[in-house]
């Protein structure tokens, strides 16, 4: 019976295979920032908007060609030359000298696009962090909370396994029997739902890890810091109003705008270029020129309303950034005032929380005393409750941790993460 009871305090996820760790929070993070796909992808994007950026400015760099032409022509008969083979070769340069400011202007539009894509990154970046932190600690949490539920079938398969002896002497009733069998049942039950939790949270946590090994052992986060003072709720606000990363992708994305219109405006405008080129005639004439200098200069008359129309698109585009910049800025407003109250919340919960582990730490000392002495004891329910009080703790100091995370990120204040890195 014994061997039995052993065996199910023992048994956990040793018939699982997990990658060799422990893992802990720090490399769960550079993990997640390497391996990501969503990270990868917007990477490469920045990398196609640099390369945007050498294109424009070779848009305006010399260009020399070479050209020929293999010709046969029937001569007039008037002609004084009746050579039938009028073949040229040539060899051309060119070089855009002036365009009037539509080249800085696109180099100035592929920076503010090439900055949104930066923005994109950081909030990518951010929110994965949160995301790996957050199931990093849910399976803290599963593990925690198996120890709770195993406990309890321990103690619920000990009461039915002695309660037999009990029956056999008419001591305990066979309904009685059957009661501490359903609650030995209905802890088996919770005990099983608690461990595929375990597997559940590991496998999210290695889902945004971006890693195909699920972890078996994390290291436990040291001491967290509960004496830092709560910030002013409008300090918050105004921190959040000035550095959000959210706020200033929309503002950007409104320069973007912006700055097309003042590239569609230019692209409509003249040009000044350069061109020269040298020639070698099978059949010369008076009207062949062995070599030319040119200086163009281009300028549009008329090229219909498309560009009215396009900066009108541009300005319903601006228009309606602006007014998503307004809704972010209340939306953010309200989820500072719920992460700011929350902190609040959450010091009261620790000192509830610290109270009942202290209570029930005491309780379980006096009943491993009782027990030691052979008197009536209630050991097992002692061990279940304090280690329930070690899991409600443990979910405290999580949430603190997730809160001051969730407001450096909406702050832009990495001195407000609790981690130092």
């Amino acid at each position: 019976m014994k061997k039995l009871v052993s065996a199910l305090l023992v048994f956990s996820f040793s018939s699982i295979l997990f990658a060799e760790e422990p893992l802990s929070l720090q490399k769960a993070l550079m993990i997640s920032e390497k391996n990501s796909l969503a990270l990868k992808d917007n990477r490469f994007v920045v990398q196609t908007q640099n390369n945007q950026r050498l294109l424009i400015e070779q848009s305006n760099s010399s260009s020399l060609k070479f050209k020929s032409r293999l010709q046969l022509i029937s001569p007039s008969s008037l002609s004084t030359n009746q050579q039938t083979d009028d073949h040229v070769i040539s060899l051309l340069y060119s070089k855009k000298l002036y365009d009037f400011g539509l080249t800085d202007s696109l180099l100035q539009e592929n920076s503010f696009s090439n900055r949104s894509h930066r923005f994109t990154q950081n909030l990518a970046s951010k929110k994965l962090r949160l995301q790996v932190m957050e199931n990093f600690f849910k399976v803290h949490l599963s593990d925690l909370s198996f120890n709770v539920w195993n406990e309890g079938l321990s103690i619920a398969f000990i009461r039915m396994d002695r309660s037999r002896d009990k029956v056999e002497l008419k001591i305990l009733t066979e309904i009685d029997f059957l009661s501490l069998q359903k609650t030995y049942q209905t802890a088996l039950l919770n005990r099983t739902e608690a461990e595929q939790k375990q597997r559940l949270a590991r496998s999210l946590l290695a889902q945004s890890m971006s890693s195909n090994e699920l972890p078996s052992d994390l290291e436990k986060l040291d001491t967290v810091d509960w004496k830092r003072k709560v910030p002013d709720y409008d300090l918050l606000v105004a921190s959040t109003l000035e550095n959000n990363d959210d706020i200033k992708l929309i503002a950007n994305k409104i320069h973007v705008l912006q700055q097309k219109q003042q590239s569609n405006k230019y692209a409509f405008g003249p040009s000044l270029s350069l061109e020269a080129d040298v020639k070698g005639y099978s059949k010369e004439t008076s009207g062949t020129t062995p070599a030319s200098v040119r200086l163009l200069f281009e300028y549009p008359i008329y090229s219909g309303n498309s560009e009215s129309l396009k900066n009108e698109q541009y300005q319903i585009e601006i228009a309606r950034l602006q007014n998503q910049k307004q809704i972010k800025i209340n939306s953010l407003k309200h989820e500072v005032l719920g992460l700011w109250q929350g902190l609040n919340l959450l010091l009261l919960k620790k000192q509830k929380a610290d109270g009942l582990s202290d209570y029930q730490d005491y309780y379980l000392d006096k009943s491993r005393a009782l027990y030691e002495v052979e008197l009536e004891s209630d050991l097992g329910d002692a061990m279940t409750k304090f280690s329930s009080a070690i899991l409600e703790q443990a979910k405290v100091k999580y949430q603190w941790i997730l809160t001051w995370e969730a407001l450096s990120m909406l702050t832009g204040d990495a001195k407000l993460s609790l981690l130092g890195y």
